[in-house]
This record gives structure tokens, C-alpha cells and sequence, in this order.
């Protein structure tokens, strides 16, 4: 059993990374958690959290986190994250402004007082726009900003999350650096 484990995680991380998102698995007591994130680009003065972007600890589907020098993913006061979903993982989206829908509404649903302001496109490094929201909920001190892209055959969802609205206005900047920089061919 171990051997057969070990052969399929190895055969998940041989894959060859294409269009900028990595393709990969993770072990646990839950079994192999294949998960998929965009590689994103280095900004200074953040670093990846690894804890934080195993996918099997973060629902599954792994993210790529990153930090403000210094801080963790639950401790820092506003944390950039960015998540690939594998089209046939969410038959229900046929389409990506149907996936954004999606999405919208299962926060609303969790999130009876969430608004959602359109914001203007925001282009990433290929020059493709990326729909671009602001998101808050004050009952709940929920402020995020939310990139929401395609490529291929995945969704791509670039998110700025702050534990307060002045938090996440102060890395305004820096998250939309990222994306702006991001590339589907390396």
C-alpha cells in the first residue's frame, strides 16, 4: 500500500507545470489531496507561508499564500492568497462568469450582510483582464479584494484578505502588483 502511495505522489509531482499553475498532491491521514495553485510572482517584502498552502490543509484544494515578512497566515493583519480550480472539480460553472456568480453567492450565503462592489477589470501580466471585486461584511470583519481570471482549464481566483478594512486598503498595492505581474507561461 505505502509503495502505491508513494508511486501515485511521484507521478503527481512529475507532472510538467504548465500555464503557470502547478499541479500537485499532498499526503496526510486523509490520504493523497491532489490540489492545483497559480505560481505567483516573488514580492518584496512577502514570503510564502508553506503551512498554509498545503492542500491538504486548507480545503483541499491548496492555495499559494503569501505573507508580510515575519507573519503567519492566521496572524498577519492581511495575507494574499491565490487558488486554481480545475474546471471539472465545478461542472456547475460553465463559464467563468458563472463560476464568479457561484462563488459570490456562497459567500452571500454565509455572509447574509456581504457586499460586493464591482471594481474596474485589472490586467495580469499577459494583458488578460481579471474581473475585479471588493467584498466586506462588517458583522463578520470580512475585507477582501477578489481577482477572478481563466486560464485554460482552470478558474483563477487572486485574493487579498484583510482582518480589517485599513489592513487590506494598506496592501492594496502590493496585491495588485502580483497580479499585474502574474504570467500563464513562465
Amino acid at each position: 500500500m505505502r509503495r502505491t502511495v508513494l508511486f501515485l505522489l511521484f507521478l503527481a509531482l512529475s507532472v510538467p507545470v504548465l500555464a503557470g499553475v502547478e499541479k500537485l498532491a499532498s499526503v496526510s491521514d486523509q490520504g493523497i489531496c491532489p490540489y492545483w495553485r497559480p505560481i505567483v510572482p516573488a514580492l518584496a517584502g512577502w514570503v510564502h507561508d508553506k503551512e498554509a498552502e498545503d492542500g491538504c490543509t486548507r480545503g483541499g484544494n491548496g492555495i499559494s499564500a503569501l505573507v508580510p515578512q515575519g507573519q503567519t497566515f492566521d496572524s498577519a493583519p492581511a495575507v494574499i492568497y491565490a487558488r486554481a480550480m480545475y474546471k471539472p472539480t465545478v461542472p456547475q460553472a460553465k463559464s467563468l462568469e458563472q463560476f464568479i456568480r457561484n462563488d459570490m453567492a456562497e459567500f452571500k450565503q454565509n455572509f447574509p450582510d456581504l457586499v460586493v462592489d464591482k471594481l474596474p477589470a485589472i490586467k495580469d501580466g499577459d494583458g488578460k483582464s481579471l474581473s475585479y471585486h471588493a467584498f466586506r461584511s462588517a458583522s463578520a470583519g470580512y475585507w477582501e479584494f477578489v481577482a477572478y481570471g481563466e486560464e485554460g482549464d482552470y478558474y483563477l481566483i487572486f485574493t487579498l484578505s484583510g482582518k480589517t478594512k485599513a489592513a487590506r486598503d494598506a496592501a492594496r498595492r502590493d496585491f495588485e502588483r502580483l497580479v499585474s505581474r502574474y504570467k500563464e507561461h513562465l
